[in-house]
Order: C-alpha cells, then sequence, then structure tokens
C-alpha cells in the first residue's frame, strides 16, 4: 500500500498529463509545458491528481496479482523445476514476462479505465455524457451503465501492450540484476532501465488503448 502511495504522489502529475496529450480531440495543448499551465490555471493542483484514488485503491491487490502472477509463470516456464534460482532461458523468460502481463491486465484495465476517466474529466468540458465526482464514482456510475462490459472496456488493447511490454520489462529487469550482482543497488537499477523499456517498446500501444 506504501509503494502505490508514493509511487501516486510522484508519478500521477505526470501520467495526468501524458493522458490529457495523449487524448485530446483537437489541438488543446501545445506540448506538455502548455498542458501543465492549462491543467494549473483552470482546476489548480487539484488537477494534477485527478482518477489518483484507484492507483492507490487497487495499487495493493495489483501488486500482488503482478508478483503472483510473475512467480507461477517463471515456475511455469523453468526447466529446472528443483532449481528455481537457475535463471530461465531467454525465450522461456520473455514467455514467464508475456504471461505475467496478461494476467495482470484484468486487474490493470478497470483500474486504468476509471483513473483515465477521472484525468481527461476538466472543468467546463461536456465531452463524456457521464460526470465524475472521483474514480470511485466512476466506477460506480459505468458498471451501473453499461455493466460489467464497460468496466472491462478496453482491455483487449490493455493485453496488446501488456505482452510485450511486461515481456520486456521482466526480462531487462533480470538481466541487469544478473549482470550487477543482485545487490539492493542492481535491483533499483534493473527496475529504473526495465521501466524505461517497458515504456519505450509499447507506447504506441498506449495511445491506441487510452483512445479506444
Amino acid at each position: 500500500m506504501a509503494r502505490g502511495i508514493s509511487q501516486t504522489l510522484v508519478g500521477h502529475p505526470l501520467d495526468t498529463m501524458k493522458v490529457r496529450l495523449q487524448t485530446q480531440s483537437k489541438q488543446h495543448y501545445t506540448g506538455l509545458l502548455d498542458c501543465i499551465k492549462q491543467t494549473f490555471h483552470k482546476e489548480g493542483p487539484a488537477g494534477f491528481y485527478k482518477g489518483a484514488s484507484s492507483p492507490i485503491a487497487m495499487s495493493a491487490i495489483y501488486s500482488a496479482t503482478l508478483f503472483l502472477a510473475y512467480g507461477q509463470s517463471k515456475r511455469l516456464f523453468h526447466d529446472s523445476q528443483t532449481d528455481l534460482s537457475v535463471p530461465l532461458p531467454l525465450s522461456n523468460q520473455l514467455l514467464a514476462g508475456a504471461l505475467t502481463g496478461t494476467v495482470a491486465s484484468f486487474v490493470e484495465g478497470p483500474m486504468d479505465l476509471f483513473k483515465c476517466k477521472m484525468q481527461v474529466q476538466q472543468l467546463g468540458s461536456s465531452s463524456d455524457p457521464l460526470i465524475y465526482r472521483n474514480a470511485m464514482d466512476a466506477a460506480f456510475q459505468i458498471t451501473r451503465t453499461y455493466g460489467i462490459k464497460g468496466v472491462y472496456r478496453g482491455l483487449g488493447a490493455t493485453i496488446c501492450r501488456n505482452i510485450p511490454g511486461t515481456a520486456v520489462y521482466f526480462t531487462s529487469y533480470e538481466l541487469v540484476r544478473q549482470k550487477t550482482g543482485g545487490s539492493t543497488g542492481s535491483i533499483l537499477l534493473g527496475g529504473g532501465v526495465g521501466g524505461l523499456l517497458f515504456w519505450l517498446s509499447v507506447y504506441p500501444l498506449d495511445v491506441i488503448k487510452l483512445i479506444q
């Protein structure tokens, strides 16, 4: 839970800017700095944290699903059933990461949907017929109006993004950790490299997911 709160406090404002830039139907913003300026001017600091309650509330469930799925995926694709400390072959490592991304999408999809609905809902905008007070209200209204199908809108795009992205993330994380000795510093480095390569590999798919 603490991980989810700290991650949201640091990363959510930039994530909100990313989502707004990706989903603008017209050239409403000229770039990142203009998006920051307009958001602050029209909505104040709270505008940067729209939808933050969704990732905070779901972070523990998502993290548990992600790492449980990854652990089980490594077991499934491991050549050695007796010594799981032996690194996976590259092809099996990629498969384990891809399967992890598929499973995690079923938790991340709704969480991301509620978050994004709030992030693109701007003061004075009538582009969305539903007006949400917060991410939890968005979840309630979407479920009531569209049913479970609405909750999982865009799931296919999320899976298509996460299969290559999570495969790249966990593979690069494991390779960096193995090459640098497995210390705390190497784990942090591996996570940073993995995160960077994740977004480099899937950013176009992330745009498609948001506008679907």
